[in-house]
């Protein structure tokens, strides 16, 4: 098994160091330095074990209006969705196969994995209105759930899963939140993955060990989003890491991360 330490160059460490410094000092001086504010202050608000009304709403508000686009912008174009990030946990998985995917947005990638094989079927949860965004991919078997994740798992009755993603997701929780997420995940699902996206350029040390990371204090990254101890996580509700890597963002050709790294970590158990 991999292990999941990323090491930087010291010349890149004085840099982060540099720019965050002068961030610090402009926001002392009340002027707006969005760098600064970005990878030490804003969202890290919420911290409770689901998020509030507020921030629902406001996830809500954000899928709404950027998954049009972006919607927009992948049917424009002709590639191969399995030279993408979003695709990659489906390589590891062996049809046939039954999939809960926690944050689905646009379901290319499903529609790809659910051609594979006839009797793989895939459950996405998602904010906003991603039944109408994603209606020509809609069939029996990709069945899509809208609104706050959390509360959305509690309406899928009767139902074991063999896989279980977290795409660009858990990234985004507080680690509060993400255990109550992964309470209800570990009583219906074998296996669960995360393939998550970390920024170097706002981390200030040289080197950053997965493993190390205090799971109940994971580190702030930027605008709310956090490095989590993965492998902690699923350790502590009965799965064994089977596969965990620090990928480059040069294996994928999303745009939006060409300067992010990606954390894998692969769990499993024999019983759920």
């Amino acid at each position: 098994m991999s292990n999941l330490i990323y090491k930087r160059r010291l010349g890149e460490v004085l840099k982060t160091k540099f720019t965050l410094g002068i961030g610090k000092i402009i926001e002392k001086l009340k002027y707006s330095n969005e760098f600064y504010k970005d990878a030490t202050v804003n969202g890290y608000e919420e911290q409770n074990k689901r998020l509030s009304d507020n921030g629902i709403n406001k996830i809500n508000d954000y899928v709404k209006l950027h998954l049009p686009e972006y919607k927009n912008e992948q049917e424009e174009r002709d590639y191969d969705i399995k030279d993408y990030s979003q695709y990659f946990p489906y390589l590891k998985i062996k049809s046939p196969a039954k999939v809960l995917n926690i944050g689905c947005f646009y379901c290319r990638a499903e529609n790809e994995f659910l051609k594979l094989n006839k009797n793989n079927m895939v459950y996405g949860l998602d904010f906003g209105n991603i039944k109408e965004l994603n209606k020509k991919f809609l069939n029996k078997r990709l069945v899509l759930f809208e609104g706050y994740p959390l509360d959305s798992l509690d309406l899928i009755k009767d139902v074991s899963f063999d896989y279980t993603l977290f795409v660009r997701t858990g990234v985004l929780m507080n680690i509060n939140e993400l255990l109550s997420y992964m309470e209800k995940v570990s009583k219906i699902s074998k296996n669960v993955m995360f393939l998550e996206v970390f920024k170097p350029v706002t981390y200030k040390k040289r080197v950053l060990d997965v493993n190390k990371i205090d799971m109940m204090n994971p580190i702030k990254m930027y605008s709310g989003m956090y490095i989590h101890n993965y492998p902690e996580i699923l350790k502590k509700f009965g799965y064994k890491v089977i596969e965990s890597e620090i990928l480059n963002s040069e294996r994928f050709k999303n745009k939006h991360t060409a300067n992010h790294k990606y954390i894998w970590v692969y769990g499993t158990k024999q019983k759920i």
